[in-house]
């Protein structure tokens, strides 16, 4: 488990030194669904202009789901929908996906609650909203004391998740290091062997 993620990275880099300015988001078929065609200022935009920019630079790290449509959780729908997951910059190789799991399900739990805490009921709020693209949010110490994260909306393309759906609340994603801190999952190309046939075995964690 520990080498997955490293694994998956170093599958990543190789596509990316070696084809340098030839690697572009082109070439992993994420495509701006039609509801934000429709409405270019949903800010789910700002992902979909910054990806060519995330694939030359971003930094591979574990991405746990927050938030998502249901329909992503069902493999015989076709939708490609948004999703919003949690994630931190910090060592993310060193990271214990199933601690990001925990953090994420505390998240999830601030929606629509009364709270006090101004970090919490932001995140609550937008939660809540559902359609609100707050980018690269600071998660509160007082949901992850010791591990510094950040939460923001991303986008799971129906054609890249083996098996047609979600099978697993924690995945590699590609994140931004820099504002607008954009974050997509790391395309299933790129996905360490071992992991990949513990995804379709359905043998990860709830």
């Amino acid at each position: 488990m520990e080498k997955w993620l490293e694994r998956s990275a170093r599958n990543f880099e190789k596509d990316r030194s070696g084809l340098k300015k030839f690697f572009t988001a082109q070439m992993f078929e994420v495509y701006r669904p039609p509801f934000l065609l429709k409405n270019p200022s949903d800010e789910l935009e700002i992902m979909f202009s910054n990806l060519d920019r995330l694939f030359k630079e971003g930094v591979v790290v574990w991405g746990a789901i927050v938030q998502a449509n249901s329909l992503l959780f069902q493999s015989d729908k076709k939708q490609s929908c948004p999703a919003v997951m949690v994630y931190s910059l910090t060592a993310p190789l060193e990271i214990d996906p199933q601690k990001l799991m925990v953090i994420a399900s505390a998240l999830f739990d601030l929606k629509g609650a009364d709270l006090s805490d101004p970090g919490e009921a932001a995140i609550g709020d937008s939660l809540a909203k559902e359609k609100t693209r707050s980018y690269g949010i600071e998660v509160p110490k007082s949901v992850s004391p010791d591990l510094p994260c950040k939460l923001s909306p991303t986008f799971f393309e129906r054609k890249q998740l083996p098996g047609g759906c979600i099978r697993a609340k924690v995945m590699p994603a590609v994140a931004s290091p820099v504002e607008p801190y954009v974050i997509l999952p790391l395309p299933s190309k790129y996905w360490d062997d071992d992991y990949m046939r513990t995804w379709m075995g359905g043998q990860l964690w709830d």
